[in-house]
């Protein structure tokens, strides 16, 4: 499979790592419902889907609070003015981008979303959410269906705000259905992905190769 050469590094993004820090920073109750989308905050990555289905997650689940992580020269227009006119403000948080503390970002949701792979097609960020034991609410685009296996690690959809808004609200709802994709997730990320094994397993052929020309 295509994805299995995508490596993630599960020693940096991994399930020991505590957002309460970052939940507290932007004022919400560590109890409170939490998803995030990352991605770069421009017209093709389908947030005017996005908005719609938080808006109604956001009438049955009032609760719910919303990471936008990313940046973008249209994030105004796109996302922010959006969100304010649907009267989400209270909702949503712009993060910007993340150099440092991503991982506790991460760290502090209950669910990832992520609709549109980014310009090289890997979609590292569902990765790195799903070696943290995240699961993972994707569209059926790209090779999203091929990393997240649907009902088990995560939920694909065919992304209407309808669609989108069922997937979410059914994850925040079923703590035990979370939990157990969550650690599905995690699980295909380690065995699958994990960056560490690949560069063991590239070690292990350039040894052996070596051996054999000594012979």
């Amino acid at each position: 499979d295509v994805y299995k050469r995508q490596g993630v590094n599960c020693e940096r993004y991994n399930t020991g790592i505590d957002g309460k820090n970052v939940r507290s920073k932007y004022g919400i109750d560590q109890q409170a419902p939490l998803i995030g989308i990352v991605a770069r905050v421009q017209p093709h990555r389908r947030f005017e889907i996005f908005l719609k289905a938080i808006q109604l997650v956001v009438a049955d689940i009032p609760q719910l609070k919303v990471f936008i992580i990313g940046r973008g020269t249209h994030i105004q227009e796109v996302a922010i003015k959006p969100a304010q006119e649907m009267g989400l403000s209270e909702n949503i948080f712009f993060t910007g981008y993340q150099l440092h503390g991503y991982p506790e970002m991460l760290a502090a949701l209950d669910v990832k979303i992520f609709l549109v792979p980014g310009s090289d097609g890997s979609c590292r960020a569902v990765r790195e959410a799903m070696a943290m034991g995240k699961p993972v609410v994707v569209a059926n685009r790209g090779m999203l269906p091929e990393i997240v296996d649907d009902g088990v690690s995560g939920l694909v959809v065919d992304d209407t705000p309808e669609n989108l808004a069922r997937a979410i609200s059914l994850l925040i709802k079923d703590n035990q259905l979370r939990v157990t994709m969550g650690e599905e997730a995690r699980k295909k990320m380690y065995e699958e992905c994990n960056l560490t094994r690949q560069l063991e397993k590239i070690e292990d052929v350039y040894r052996r190769a070596l051996a054999n020309t000594d012979q």
